[in-house]
């Protein structure tokens, strides 16, 4: 048997392996941490606002920014989103249950 052929019949097992111990599973979102958050007051009706998301503290001079949410009052207003922790049904007649959303 060659390499090349023996590399063929090893790489679908080593996929299967890989994936065997992999499950996916929703959470439910209950609230948002904010301690890495700088969190901006809300601006004037229809001035954008951010909050910008850091890797730490946003008062640790090392921290550094994973980007930021922005918003528009007074279609939102500061931090930018906010957690519902109820449970709600989207619409239509087979709408989808969904629980903890953003």
């Amino acid at each position: 048997m060659t390499f090349a052929r023996s590399i063929f019949r090893a790489v679908p097992s080593v996929v299967a392996l890989s994936f065997a111990g992999v499950s996916a599973q929703a959470a439910t979102i209950n609230l948002w941490d904010l301690s890495n958050v700088a969190v901006a007051p809300t601006p004037v009706d229809g001035t954008t606002g951010y909050s910008v998301v850091y890797d730490g503290s946003p008062s640790d001079p090392a921290a550094v920014t994973n980007g930021r949410i922005s918003y528009t009052p007074p279609e939102a207003i500061s931090p930018g989103i906010k957690v519902q922790p109820e449970t709600y049904t989207q619409g239509g007649p087979s709408g989808l249950t969904l629980t903890g959303c953003i």
